[in-house]
């Protein structure tokens, strides 16, 4: 099993797979036939960032840590806001959706990021 710290864990495989999920979904949503590939492609990356964070925190159940640790720890977020922005930026370029729209849901993942920090900073809230 490779370390903790290691980029070549299942649960970090699963979090850097969604960066040629997104270059799928945007070459898909290009290819203008239909919805089918690009939702497929949506869904597939929502069950790897869910798939990732139960394999974290089995893998750091058994490492007797409690909560996952390490590079995960700020590759996952930084997999979802790639791969939103990217989907987010498709979206917009094929089909020029209100832009408040894009903001609201840009806005949301802008608000995480200092959420995140905060919880990585004070080490009360993660035994919490």
């Amino acid at each position: 099993m490779p370390p903790r710290d290691s980029v070549f864990t299942l649960a970090n495989l699963l979090s850097l797979s969604r960066l040629p999920l997104a270059a799928a979904f945007v070459w898909t949503l290009n290819a203008r036939d239909g919805w089918t590939a690009p939702l497929l492609i949506l869904l597939l990356a929502a069950a790897s960032d869910a798939l990732d964070g139960w394999v974290a925190r089995r893998a750091a159940i058994r490492a007797g840590t409690g909560t996952p640790a390490g590079i995960g720890s700020w590759l996952d977020p930084v997999c979802d806001k790639l791969f939103v922005s990217t989907v987010l930026g498709a979206l917009w370029w094929r089909y020029r959706p209100p832009l408040g729209w894009l903001a609201l849901i840009l806005g949301r993942e802008l608000a995480q990021l200092p959420l995140s920090l905060v919880y990585l900073a004070i080490p009360r809230l993660r035994r919490w």
